[in-house]
């Protein structure tokens, strides 16, 4: 059961984030200045875990094809998370939480398409009444 202790820790951090984001920018807050404020929190706070940890040895021997790899995918989290302030300066939180669960349909498709996979039909069946549920809050 532990094993699912960090994916259930980081379902409660995404639970509260979007209600604090929502709060500060009720009261005027920029989006932009949140989405930068976040981001730049993140390199600090990672940079302190690493080394409380004494895991230096993981950025040894990191090549420039996973680099890339990670580049990428921290060029993608730093959009979303600016979309992700955007959408709630405009929208309910639970509209915008909704939508972004729709992220679960596309790593499905993504999953599948880029690693291979192998999709069972009740990973569909599941994926499938996500997406109906996130029609239902939206809309």
């Amino acid at each position: 059961m532990t094993k699912y202790l960090p994916a259930a820790l980081a379902a409660i951090c995404f639970a509260v984030a979007p209600n604090l984001i929502r709060k500060a920018l009720s009261d005027g807050f920029s989006p932009m200045a949140g989405s930068l404020i976040a981001m730049s929190l993140a390199l600090p706070v990672y940079t302190v875990i690493i080394l409380t940890q004494q895991r230096q040895a993981l950025l040894e021997g990191v090549d420039w094809r996973h680099t890339a790899f990670a580049v990428g995918a921290g060029l993608l989290t730093s959009s979303a998370s600016l979309f992700y302030y955007l959408a709630l300066s405009h929208l309910r939180v639970s509209a915008v939480v909704a939508i972004n669960s729709s992220t679960l349909v596309f790593n499905l498709f993504l999953a599948w398409w880029l690693l291979r996979e192998h999709i069972t039909w009740q990973v569909m069946i599941g994926t499938a009444l996500v997406g109906m549920g996130i029609i239902l809050v939206v809309f």
